[in-house]
């Protein structure tokens, strides 16, 4: 069960605890109400017909006097020996309301001893007073008058009882005042317990709950965030890997990084140290702000601690002891993140991102610069695996110039930019004797020393091919065959200068040129040429030879000559 369960399930547990609480603080105030309040409401009610009494002693009284008098009018008699008789009525059943019995629990000992015991007995003497009052009420019926002695002694009695009357209504008072406090007492006591349940309630559930909500707010918050770093991440890996799956050639390549540089920081000064095909020396590839000058001045691959360790390092100052010794000697104190470029397991180069004293990039940064990385350790190794894979496919094994199918492709690419050119054919002279003299390391040696001759005089004038054997060929774009025939005179006067050191037996090299003013077909053109080395050769060798000194001939020669060689 992890964090969130469990408290989900103390919440659920405190907030059913803290129902049944307030359930129980709800029923207690409702049996407060109907044990405390309603009694006390009687009280009330008990207290007004208290009064009441006291008011119809006082009645009674008042009608006794007036029937004494003999000037009433028999209907007024009637009348008030009406209201006479209602009042005693009504004092009689009011006597039994406030004093039923003795043992009777809703009266106070204050009140039983003021109704029952004496000397007050106040239940009794209201009684007595009825009583007279009725006599008095029977002779005015009887005899139409209430004697002088009848009247004094209601007057006497009501006297008397008035006082008592009115200590009862003090005395109900007292006790309804009583029951009021204790209703009082009650809920306030109520009130304190329901203020300490609220207060359990917020310390041991709604308080808990809200840390809860809030942490299950952050932690939602953070795995938003999370979410949209990653799906950022996500769509940066694809859009980098779907952008270095569309490029063929390192140029383009480096173009891409250096705008992908502006996609990691932008503060930041980013730069790739990329190692030439020899794996010996890095160069700025790519940068992302080209005003900045190199930040990391390390040479070799191997010399930088990221690539030497094979895991990214950060450096958070330059000037601490642990920072990296390339950046210790700058002039300027800065922050580095270096990732290496590998690819399966060889050092390609460096991601270099330089930055303010202690401000190293961030961790969004550095996973985009480990992105980027890795893409490009994919791709970057990818082309040059395949650049090296057609490199050894268009070059010859032995002296690493094009063979004859690359030579018939870079002809093919001048055709179609409709561009002129000059063919040459060269061969060594004499080369089965040398073979057969020297033997055939000796044959490889100066096939070698002439491949490299013959690049270093051509250089970019042309381009260059073995076309078997001890047979070369040699494509001058933009140049006609005159032009080309100097060129070549260049190449044996140097092989001549290179073989005089001794290392290998002196030989020499004649060669026949043809160009596209004379066809349009290149296989015609190399027959041409072969024709003219075939002249050169005839000639005594060691020259070079145009087409024009093989037209200039007698047909007789030229039937002589062999068939030229059929271009694949």
């Amino acid at each position: 069960m992890d964090e969130s369960q469990r408290l989900s399930r103390v919440f659920y547990r405190r907030t059913g605890m803290a129902l049944m609480v307030v359930a129980f603080l709800g029923v207690a105030t409702y049996a407060a109400q109907l044990f405390l309040l309603d009694p006390a409401m009687a009280d009330a009610k008990v207290i007004n017909v208290s009064g009441r009494q006291r008011m119809l002693s006082q009645r009674l009284a008042l009608h006794v006097t007036t029937l004494a008098h003999h000037e009433l009018s028999d209907d007024d008699r009637r009348e008030r020996e009406a209201m006479l008789e209602r009042d005693i009525t009504d004092m009689q059943a009011a006597l039994v309301l406030l004093a039923p019995a003795p043992d009777d629990p809703q009266l106070t000992p204050d009140l039983r001893r003021h109704y029952f015991d004496e000397p007050s007995n106040l239940s009794r003497r209201t009684l007595e007073y009825l009583e007279v009052a009725r006599a008095a009420l029977d002779d005015s019926r009887k005899e139409g008058e209430i004697s002088r002695a009848r009247r004094t002694r209601v007057l006497g009695r009501s006297a008397a009882l008035l006082p008592r009357l009115h200590a009862a209504v003090g005395l109900f008072e007292k006790a309804n005042a009583h029951r009021l406090d204790e209703f009082h007492r009650a809920l306030g006591l109520l009130f304190l317990a329901q203020l300490a349940a609220l207060g359990l309630l917020w310390s041991f559930v709604l308080r808990p709950t809200g840390r809860h909500l809030r942490a299950r707010e952050r932690n939602q918050a953070q795995e938003e965030r999370e979410r949209s770093e990653r799906e950022a991440e996500d769509r940066y890996v694809a859009e980098i890997q779907a952008g270095m799956e569309n490029l063929d050639a390192e140029p383009d390549v480096m173009r891409l990084v250096g705008r992908a540089f502006h996609s990691v920081s932008s503060t930041a000064n980013v730069e790739l140290l990329l190692a030439d095909s020899s794996e010996a020396h890095l160069r700025r590839a790519a940068v992302s702000n080209a005003d900045v000058d190199r930040g990391c001045d390390v040479e070799t691959p191997f010399d930088c601690p990221a690539v030497r360790n094979g895991r990214a390092s950060t450096f958070r100052s330059s000037r601490a002891l642990d920072a990296c010794p390339r950046l210790a000697d700058r002039k300027e104190a800065c922050a580095a993140h270096c990732v290496p470029v590998n690819f399966m397991g060889r050092a390609l180069g460096v991601l270099h991102a330089t930055g303010p004293d202690g401000e190293p990039p961030d961790i969004e940064d550095r996973r985009r610069l480990a992105v980027l990385s890795a893409s490009l350790g994919s791709r970057l190794g990818s082309i040059r695996a395949f650049d090296q894979i057609q490199l050894q496919a268009s070059t010859d094994p032995l002296t690493g110039l094009f063979n004859r199918r690359a030579v018939e492709e870079k002809v093919r690419r001048l055709r179609q930019g409709s561009r002129d050119f000059a063919v040459a054919i060269l061969d060594l002279d004499h080369f089965k004797a040398l073979n057969d003299t020297f033997g055939h390391e000796t044959g490889d040696r100066a096939l070698t020393t002439f491949s490299k001759c013959l690049r270093e005089s051509i250089g970019n004038h042309g381009i260059v091919g073995r076309f078997g054997g001890e047979e070369f060929i040699v494509i001058f774009p933009d140049i006609d065959r005159r032009a080309a025939t100097g060129h070549l005179d260049e190449t044996r006067m140097r092989l001549g200068r290179v073989l005089s050191s001794g290392d290998v037996p002196a030989y020499t090299v004649s060669g026949g040129v043809s160009d596209t003013t004379l066809s349009s077909d290149f296989a015609e053109m190399v027959s041409m040429a072969d024709a003219a080395l075939y002249r050169a050769k005839g000639a005594g060798r060691d020259r070079i030879v145009t087409h024009d000194e093989v037209i200039a001939e007698a047909p007789e020669v030229i039937l002589s000559m062999p068939p030229p060689i059929a271009a694949e």
